[in-house]
């Protein structure tokens, strides 16, 4: 039987950042949807999906040409969107275009041709980077107190979740190409006068400190695992969970979904018997943080009806 989820709790309030990941196919959207559409019953809630092959809009039923919705139902309301990693770096690009030309003509001896060349390059890992500053953005707008974020399976996740590391390091190499600019400045100017790059950089760096302050603090965000009983998923759930622990990031809940019923049907209560092995194996591997079984439902979970009944079953209510 599941058991109230930890993260549900009114006496954590200041938590407001829920990453919900894991393998692909092990039902993440799903269990991302009913959260975010739970604490959407108290708290002004987004469910943000970073999975370029987004699936939340399939699950609640919203329209699939529109990469922003709000679903409203009976007495409360929640707002969801689907991040275009892509379209956010070209939204950075064109909001701080100025400031990137700036940079390079004054740091580089590249003609305009090349400048032009570089930012049209989309650079890899930029999509992981622009997906959490996205994040972050909305978090310190302070418009909701509650933000669950639905991952892509587990690689992208974690450099979703390591990004500000690489994030700082390209800030470093700009501010090192602005530092020497600065020296030649002063050398034959007699002093440098900070511009519109230098204040570029100093609130990537802000961004780069708020999203590591984020991810290492307990009262503010999570990680929920989502896995199913089998061996590579519960291998691959392993590997996820060692990491996210080495770099210091919470984790308190796992939810195994598709759990079997027993059946006196032979084929299917010898599944029952390897799930239930299974279970076990999941408990012991992962003693400290709550384990949450779903059962296996005989239909899809999509739209809002589907998504309640699952809801009740995982924070058990029904």
């Amino acid at each position: 039987m599941s058991k109230n989820l930890r993260f549900s709790s009114h006496a954590e309030p200041d938590k407001k950042l829920i990453f919900v990941g894991g393998k692909g196919g092990v039902g993440k959207s799903s269990v991302a949807s009913a959260l975010a559409w739970r604490l959407s019953r108290t708290y002004k809630t987004l469910l943000i999906s970073t999975d370029p092959a987004h699936s939340t809009g399939d699950s609640l039923g919203t329209d699939p040409h529109k990469t922003a919705s709000r679903i409203e139902h009976q007495d409360h309301q929640l707002d969801t969107w689907e991040l275009d990693s892509a379209k956010a770096f070209d939204d950075f690009k064109d909001r701080h275009s100025d400031e990137l030309q700036l940079l390079f003509d004054t740091s580089t001896y590249m003609d305009q041709e090349d400048i032009d060349q570089i930012l049209s390059l989309m650079i890899p890992g930029i999509d992981e980077v622009m997906g959490l500053k996205a994040v972050v953005d909305i978090l310190k707008e302070g418009t909701y107190q509650k933000i669950v974020v639905d991952t892509a399976p587990t690689g992208h996740a974690l450099r979703l979740l390591f990004m500000p590391e690489i994030l700082n390091h390209w800030v470093k190499v700009m501010a090192n190409m602005r530092w020497k600019y600065k020296t030649v400045q002063k050398t034959f100017k007699g002093k440098y006068t900070p511009d519109d790059a230098d204040d570029m950089l100093l609130e990537l760096k802000r961004t780069v400190s708020r999203m590591q302050k984020i991810l290492v603090d307990a009262k503010a965000s999570e990680f929920v695992l989502v896995a199913q009983p089998a061996r590579m998923v519960i291998s691959e759930t392993q590997r996820l969970f060692d990491k996210l622990k080495e770099h210091k990031v919470a984790v308190n809940t796992l939810v195994v979904n598709c759990i079997a019923p027993d059946s006196k049907d032979d084929f299917y209560h010898q599944i029952f018997m390897r799930q239930k092995l299974l279970l076990t194996e999941i408990k012991a591997l992962f003693p400290e943080i709550d384990i949450i079984s779903m059962p296996l439902f005989p239909q899809e979970i999509v739209g809002i009806d589907k998504v309640e009944m699952f809801e009740n079953q995982l924070f058990d209510y029904s």
